[in-house]
């Protein structure tokens, strides 16, 4: 069965050379000096967030990290293949050069070295669609450049009548102890989709140790958790990884009058709230509401397994 060579590797890209490195050969303060003097930072791409999200990550490293791109291995009948890492909407090629990075060196590195690849890639990473067949998937943000009573205006009336909706049902809307929320959220949970919650002990910890951490909550009168979510502030967005809603919390628009909340204490930042989604049809109702406007991501699915195998898909964030 085919295997990754763990040797490092190289290859030519216009006189550069890309290192493919296990995660104890990563000088993770250059990787982070990379990603946060790109033109592009995200919170995904920097190794503390790496390290909770994805244990023992790997990545391909251009150069003296002028260019770095995190893999995140898993292993599945005898095969390594690489998956989108829980928590990471994307990944991709983080540059130190201005513009668009060609992102095309990197994924031919990928399909030599793994059979199977599934990763998601921004709009500010190029690549070949001829080469590489993607879906376009969709992420939504909204600019808090403004005061609150200009972002209201941008509401949807619909979304304006559920916050009053919230507001007038006798909740309080506050900040919530971290712990509280994890517990808060595994006891909630529905189980209707795929979120893999075993590494947010490890994230809470860690964002915790940044000073990054926000996590806000809806109270009944009786402060009780009818709703909640949690935040990292990081990048210049606050990006909101996880949220959790009750029968009660749904039937009162706590969800609504939540958000609001939050938009109440950043406006006027230079902040960008990232809702992290979405491309259902629901949730992409909701956010838009708000006035979220859209950016564009890509899923790649690079698949050179031989029949039967080929049909497996490899179990991470798509």
């Amino acid at each position: 069965m085919h295997q990754p060579n763990k040797a490092l590797k190289f290859a030519p890209y216009y006189k550069r050379m890309i290192h493919y490195l296990q995660h104890n050969a990563i000088d993770q303060q250059k990787w982070d000096g990379c990603v946060m003097s790109s033109g592009k930072p995200s919170l995904y791409l920097l190794s503390w967030y790496l390290d909770a999200v994805s244990p023992g990550w790997n990545g391909l490293v251009c150069d003296d990290y002028d260019a770095v791109i995190p893999l995140s291995e898993r292993k599945k009948r005898g095969f390594s293949y690489i998956c989108q890492a829980a928590y990471t909407q994307y990944g991709g090629v983080c540059s130190k050069q201005e513009g668009e990075t060609d992102a095309d060196p990197y994924l031919d590195f990928l399909q030599k070295q793994f059979a199977l690849v599934e990763i998601n890639l921004p709009a500010h990473n190029r690549f070949s669609l001829e080469k590489w067949p993607s879906m376009v998937k969709t992420n939504q943000y909204l600019n808090l450049n403004r005061s609150y009573d200009l972002l209201v205006k941008d509401f949807h009336r619909n979304h304006r009548r559920n916050i009053l909706k919230a507001q007038e049902s006798g909740y309080r809307f506050d900040r919530i102890d971290p712990e509280a929320f994890y517990q808060f959220k595994m006891a909630n949970q529905s189980g209707t989709y795929y979120e893999e919650v075993s590494v947010l002990p490890d994230l809470i910890r860690a964002a915790r140790d940044k000073d990054c951490l926000y996590c806000f909550a809806a109270y009944d009168k009786n402060s009780n958790i009818k709703a909640a979510n949690m935040i990292i502030k990081s990048c210049g967005r606050l990006y909101l990884l996880a949220s959790e809603n009750t029968i009660e919390g749904m039937a009162n628009s706590l969800m609504f009058g939540l958000l609001d909340h939050i938009f109440r204490q950043f406006a006027g930042s230079a902040l960008l709230f990232d809702f992290e989604g979405s491309s259902l049809s629901g949730v992409h109702f909701f956010n838009a509401g708000f006035g979220a406007v859209e950016e564009k991501y890509y899923h790649l699915h690079i698949n050179r397994l031989p029949f039967p195998l080929n049909l497996l898909k490899g179990r991470g964030k798509s």
